[in-house]
């Protein structure tokens, strides 16, 4: 049996690698004797010093040898295909150009489209790379998709191809839906990493400091190193960055500041190695969705910048938690806590730790896997 795990693979993306690493292992789990690939980047835009290796390879490391890891360009049929999790159905950016073709696309809705595609492009004269004969989406989110998003048709094409997509929170849900995708609710595929994160725990009497996880190319992340740099801290935080080179441009940014800095680097560093410097912090602040999973399993109280949709739908899965609003704030609050002083009355609401609903999620996980394996 011949299965293909697709998603956003390859780029050195902390989060992602935790999702590949949970796909991995759950389909191994079901098909023990499978062939197993991954489709990937294969883009070396980064100078790594690698000896050669071209920087996808990582993959081999994190999933011990146990994939065959193809490209875009790599032709084939499979008998299963899996989008394994994150938001790798996103609009991109917008122009009025596409609005004619979205106009059509919203017509006729993704399940014909995914139908229609195959044979047009073979009236064209192009043949499909890949072909598989079942796709399943587990854990996947779906953002907005308006008329002028430059994605539209091709993510609805990938959508109408999965017989079925379980997303990770309600929005998604009615997003999906609105596009004319067969959903189901779920989780984020993360949690399937709580035990293996439990286990690296730090007490919370020898853990210190604040951590901020940002993301490249948002307008919250220099607003928060901005904010971090007038800010009075009798210990400055340490940032952490999630992907090497999309996180760029503020890694130079902390590094000319003079900021401490943790960087996910898959070729010198394992899962575990650096989600261990993550639960030495005291608090972690972040704009990166997996940055507060991650935190979170390994029992850091968090505080969300909650500056897209994708961030507020974190508030779904722990209900019973606030979630920060503004992220104005985020310094001014993180030193409080560490201080032990009370949040009240600073117009900001703290997103406290998901300790009673973890095991919600890791459930809601467990039911979503063994409802797709069913198909």
């Amino acid at each position: 049996m011949k299965i293909l795990l697709r998603g956003y693979y390859g780029f050195g993306n902390f989060g992602d690698d935790l999702l590949l690493i949970a796909t991995h292992a759950i389909v191994r789990g079901f098909y023990p004797t499978a062939e197993i690939y991954v489709l990937a980047n294969n883009m070396d835009f980064c100078d790594q010093g690698m000896s050669g290796a071209r920087y996808r390879d990582y993959i081999y490391r994190l999933l011990e040898g146990d994939v065959t890891i193809i490209d875009w360009r790599t032709r084939g049929s499979f008998d299963l295909e899996i989008h394994g999790g994150g938001g790798v159905f996103q609009p991109g950016r917008r122009s009025w150009k596409f609005t004619l073709q979205n106009i059509f696309a919203h017509i006729f809705r993704v399940r014909h489209i995914g139908k229609v595609a195959l044979p047009v492009r073979k009236l064209l004269g192009k043949q499909e790379r890949r072909v598989s004969k079942r796709s399943i989406g587990i854990g996947n989110s779906i953002n907005f998709h308006n008329f002028f998003a430059e994605n539209l048709v091709r993510n609805m094409e990938q959508l109408g191809r999965l017989d079925k997509i379980w997303v990770r929170d309600s929005t998604s849900l009615e997003n999906g839906r609105r596009l004319g995708a067969c959903c189901e609710i779920g989780t984020d595929l993360a949690f399937a990493h709580s035990a293996s994160f439990s286990k690296l725990k730090v007490p919370a009497t020898h853990r210190k400091g604040v951590g901020v996880i940002l993301c490249g190319r948002k307008r919250s992340s220099l607003e928060m190193i901005e904010a971090s740099l007038s800010h009075d801290w009798d210990c400055p935080p340490t940032f952490v960055f999630f992907e090497e080179s999309y996180d760029a441009d503020l890694i130079r940014t902390v590094s000319q500041a003079g900021y401490a800095s943790i960087v996910w680097r898959p070729w010198s560093l394992t899962i575990d190695e650096f989600a261990r410097e993550l639960a030495k912090f005291s608090v972690v602040i972040s704009n990166r969705f997996h940055g507060v999973i991650s935190a979170t399993l390994l029992g850091v109280p968090s505080i969300t910048i909650a500056d897209s949709e994708k961030l507020r739908s974190l508030q779904e899965m722990s209900p019973e938690t606030k979630i920060l609003l503004q992220h104005e704030g985020g310094p001014t609050i993180a030193r409080q806590i560490l201080d032990g002083k009370q949040l009240e009355g600073h117009g900001n609401e703290f997103y406290g730790g998901w300790e009673k609903n973890i095991r919600k999620n890791v459930l809601k996980l467990e039911a979503m896997i063994d409802e797709c394996f069913k198909l």
